[in-house]
């Protein structure tokens, strides 16, 4: 590995971990965020949105919705703004180049959650999600198409970046929680700013440079479109089926797993309030997913992308499914093999962008990848809200279990799709 790769890999892994960090803040303080802004039996707060028609009797009170109902609504909006944002950046990723796309992404996101963090009330709040989804949208385009184009050994480099991303997922509900827990949720925004401020100036200190190279594109059978038509490839329109239900299920999931633990965990650990708790086995969980980045990008290479994402995909299915029905240590057990087998599916989806777009859309490709995932996904957390206040963690849990097997289904067309293709290259000429 070059030293140009390695900068690489510095930049692109730290901040993927903190990308991750930002966003998964939010689930780690909700129920601190539901005391702060919604104390009464109507929402406090709501009566300042005149501008919007909400209020007391209103289709957003908290008789009709609940309160999780309505700061989940908050969450999508930043979640949105995170997906949805993906594409713009990711077109501009391919004319300004990834690096400043990057480092306007870390500066971004520091101010936004400066912004969150001093925020009097509910509206200001959701402009601060919206401004922290936004600019966090500018980093899965970025890293990933610069780790495409800059580093020789994709697959492997694309699990080292995963596993980056892990820890962050992992780190964050612990670190969040815990800062919440000893100060406020102000803090753990005004904490986390700092940091990616910090960060942010930091990477102008990196020399990193990126030289396109050829690079084939194999999309499925058949000839290889270039230009605007390989983003509307038969395969990569499956896979990006494959990001929208992987990614509603995953925010679902996500927003949930530290409440989850907080309601169905009733063991006390380490002399921890029920917050920290839930905090840390929700970090425990999402750090298990590192191992499975690893063992994903070790297997690419061999095994092939679209298998990978099949296999974690039924593998997994069961265990999400479980969440609903256990608790305690059961509850723990199958959360660590949901959150294995999910977060295998992600460096060989990454990969498989990789492989079935050109060089000169990559970014634009990465950022409509990204937008299915956490743009359509968004909704996950909207849905999950709603369906927990119906009717709790058991019918949220089963309905993110059937998204997660429809992914599964598409990820098996995908495999379908390169098996007739392989045999079709195999098959000698009869001409």
């Amino acid at each position: 590995m070059t030293t140009n790769e390695r900068y690489v890999l510095f930049l692109t892994m730290m901040s993927h971990g903190l990308c991750h960090v930002f966003v998964l803040i939010f689930p780690a303080v909700l129920g601190l965020l539901v005391q702060h802004f919604m104390p009464g039996p109507t929402p406090e707060g709501l009566s300042r949105m005149v501008l919007f028609g909400l209020g007391e009797g209103s289709v957003f009170s908290r008789e009709l919705w609940g309160g999780y109902s309505i700061l989940t609504v908050v969450g999508t909006v930043g979640y949105a703004a995170f997906g949805f944002f993906a594409v713009p950046w990711g077109w501009l990723v391919d004319r300004l180049g990834p690096v400043r796309v990057i480092r306007i992404f870390i500066l971004g996101a520091g101010l936004s959650m400066g912004l969150i963090a001093v925020s009097p009330s509910l509206v200001m709040l959701a402009v601060g999600m919206f401004c922290l989804g936004l600019f966090a949208g500018a980093y899965h385009p970025s890293g990933l198409s610069l780790i495409s184009l800059a580093v020789t050994e994709r697959g492997r480099a694309m699990g080292y970046h995963g596993m980056a991303g892990n820890l962050g997922l992992g780190l964050a509900p612990f670190l969040a929680a815990s800062v919440a827990a000893a100060l406020d949720w102000r803090w753990t925004y005004g904490v986390f700013a700092l940091v990616a401020l910090t960060l942010g100036l930091a990477s102008f200190l990196l020399p990193i440079r990126v030289e396109r190279r050829p690079q084939s594109v194999n999309p499925g059978p058949g000839p290889n479109p270039a230009g605007w038509r390989s983003l509307v490839a038969p395969a990569l329109l499956i896979l990006f089926g494959v990001a929208i239900f992987n990614g509603l299920a995953y925010r679902g999931a996500m927003t949930f797993l530290p409440t989850l633990f907080e309601s169905n965990f009733r063991y006390s650990l380490f002399g921890l309030n029920n917050l920290a708790q839930a905090g840390m086995l929700a970090t425990i969980v999402l750090l298990v997913g590192i191992a499975g980045q690893y063992t994903s990008g070790r297997l690419i290479d061999r095994v092939g992308g679209e298998r990978i994402v099949l296999a974690a995909a039924a593998l997994g299915l069961p265990f999400l499914f479980l969440m609903a029905l256990t608790t305690n240590l059961w509850l723990m057990a199958v959360s660590l093999g949901f959150a294995f087998f999910h977060f295998a599916t992600q460096p060989a989806g990454n990969y498989l962008l990789s492989v079935y777009t050109p060089d000169e859309k990559r970014g634009l490709g990465y950022g409509v990848y990204f937008s299915m995932i956490f743009g359509m996904g968004s909704a996950g957390a909207a849905l999950s809200g709603w369906l927990f206040d119906w009717w709790g963690f058991e019918v949220l849990f089963i309905t993110l279990s059937g998204l997660f097997a429809m992914a599964g289904l598409l990820a098996l067309c995908l495999v379908l799709r390169r098996g007739r293709a392989a045999r079709g290259a195999a098959r000698p000429d009869k001409g």
